[in-house]
């Protein structure tokens, strides 16, 4: 008897102890401000299939705190949080010396001008841009100009360089799916190591190497002359997804110099060109799974985005908020849907390991 008596005992405190350690798994990531407030609002752990909103009234101008945990849209569920909403771009890099630990990047896109037409022009960090586009039925071909002064390169007088370009591309709008490199093998932030060099003597040197020819281009976006007497250079190491064929993405570039800039002309083909500018990013539904705020006529205040979340523990594309936002007075309805999959109790992936899954709002205090 006494022996039983043990063993029930033993078997309810293991089923505590079990039981605790779940419950301690689970994280609360809201503030201990809160721990014995109640939500002016909340609509948490519903199922799949869910449509709920719950209302609530603010009687002066007042900041409010949301928690908020959902899905991402599968366009961003299993992509590293480092491409997302980034559009087609550029990345050159350059050391001087060429073995020089001292990374001088410039990183740009179509956006950083204006589209007049299909061409644009632009200027940033010192750096001039001339870019046309060419377009069929098939496929989408643009030129890229570039002419950066030699002393935006750290450098008095024209001198080899260490030098490496990357060409992110997006085709869904919500993220980067690709990108290729000239010399690196994989993308990581830019090294003396992984870089190439341009060489202005046209000695051979270890490693890859681009020709830069002493010449002065005209700078219209366009592919004079001048340009077919440079060598040319395939940009084609795959350094991040899959490139499916030389149309979904594929460039090559020259180069020439003279006594104040360092220039290069670049052919890209896209066959889904998507720059991507920021207002558009953010009107982006990013979240399949996600709350919002309206107010008394239906005008959307507040809605979860991609661009304020961090991961909420699990499958990539469990994400959480914890943001401040400010309301007037008045009225307004908390409201929050869920898709047909990966809700409560129905995960299709590794489930959050927050301690509720939904939106809980708080007056701050």
């Amino acid at each position: 008897m006494v022996v039983n008596q043990i063993r029930f005992c033993v078997l309810i405190a293991s089923i505590y102890l079990f039981s605790s350690c779940q419950h301690h798994d689970r994280e609360s990531f809201i503030s201990n401000q809160f721990s014995d407030k109640q939500p002016i609002a909340e609509i948490i752990n519903m199922p799949v299939h869910s449509d709920l909103e719950k209302h609530f009234t603010i009687d002066k101008k007042t900041k409010i705190h949301i928690y908020a945990v959902g899905e991402l849209v599968y366009n961003l569920a299993n992509s590293s949080r480092k491409y997302y909403l980034k559009g087609d771009d550029l990345e050159l890099s350059f050391t001087s010396p060429p073995t020089s630990s001292n990374v001088i990047n410039f990183k740009l896109s179509w956006n950083d001008g204006i589209d007049d037409k299909g061409s644009v022009y632009f200027k940033k960090d010192g750096l001039e841009f001339w870019g046309k586009q060419f377009a069929d039925d098939r496929n989408s071909v643009y030129n890229i100009e570039i002419r950066i002064p030699w002393v935006s390169l750290g450098v008095k007088s024209p001198q080899d360089l260490g030098f490496d370009i990357a060409i992110g591309d997006n085709d869904d709008d919500y993220k980067q799916e690709g990108k290729i490199a000239w010399s690196k093998k994989a993308d990581h932030a830019s090294n003396f190591s992984s870089m190439g060099r341009i060489t202005l003597s046209g000695n051979k040197n270890k490693g890859k190497e681009l020709t830069s020819m002493k010449y002065t281009p005209i700078m219209d976006g366009l592919e004079d002359k001048l340009w077919a007497n440079c060598p040319s250079s395939i940009i084609n190491h795959v350094i991040m997804g899959i490139i499916r064929d030389q149309r979904d993405l594929s460039a090559n570039v020259r180069s020439c110099w003279d006594s104040n800039y360092l220039y290069f002309y670049f052919k890209i083909q896209d066959s889904n060109r998507k720059p991507l500018r920021k207002d558009k990013a953010d009107e982006l539904q990013t979240f399949s799974d996600y709350g919002w705020i309206e107010d008394k006529s239906g005008n959307v205040m507040w809605e979860m985005h991609v661009n304020n979340s961090t991961h909420a523990g699990g499958a990539q594309k469990n994400q959480k908020i914890d943001t401040l936002f400010e309301l007037g007075p008045g009225k307004y309805k908390l409201r929050y849907v869920s898709d047909e999959s990966h809700s409560y109790k129905d995960w299709d992936d590794t489930q959050p390991t927050t301690s509720f899954y939904g939106i809980k709002i708080f007056k701050q205090q």
